[in-house]
């Protein structure tokens, strides 16, 4: 399955939009017309590039920091690896856990299987960088750690 998934360039200011994520789909908070399916490169409030692919966003993040936004579908709890092949382990790599976001109601989080998300990036080393907890954005001011098994 895919879910939406978003790459957010920093701007100079470093200023990143994030409070009302759970209120409203990515693409609409950011004011861009991004996919439904796939993965959006924004830039400073401006779409750059629409259902980006893997070079694409690799030859980006190469020379600027990024996030990525990431939204969870119910059930699976595959963050990386099955449905979202353009973010791949170079590309996680680049970006770092700490600059992974995620978005998920508290039903979807209870949902998965043991409460726990997992990866299957194809390498063994960003699969374990990735283990451990993440915080997850539940409602527009709580959060949740929540596990991520490899």
């Amino acid at each position: 399955m895919l879910r939406k998934c978003k790459i957010f360039i920093r701007n100079r200011y470093n200023k990143h939009y994030w409070s009302r994520l759970y209120y409203e789909k990515i693409t609409d908070y950011a004011h861009v017309d991004g996919t439904l399916l796939g993965v959006d490169v924004v830039k400073e409030g401006q779409l750059i590039i629409k259902d980006a692919n893997e070079s694409q966003i690799l030859s980006l993040i190469k020379h600027h920091p990024a996030r990525i936004f990431i939204g969870v579908i119910g059930g699976t709890g595959c963050l990386f690896g099955r449905g979202n092949q353009q973010i791949s382990a170079e590309v996680i790599n680049i970006v770092k856990k700490e600059n992974i976001k995620v978005i998920a109601s508290i039903d979807k989080i209870l949902s998965l299987q043991n409460n726990t998300f997992f990866v299957d990036t194809g390498n063994s080393h960003v699969d374990q960088k990735l283990s451990g907890f993440i915080r997850v954005q539940i409602e527009k001011n709580n959060f949740m750690l929540v596990p991520i098994r490899n």
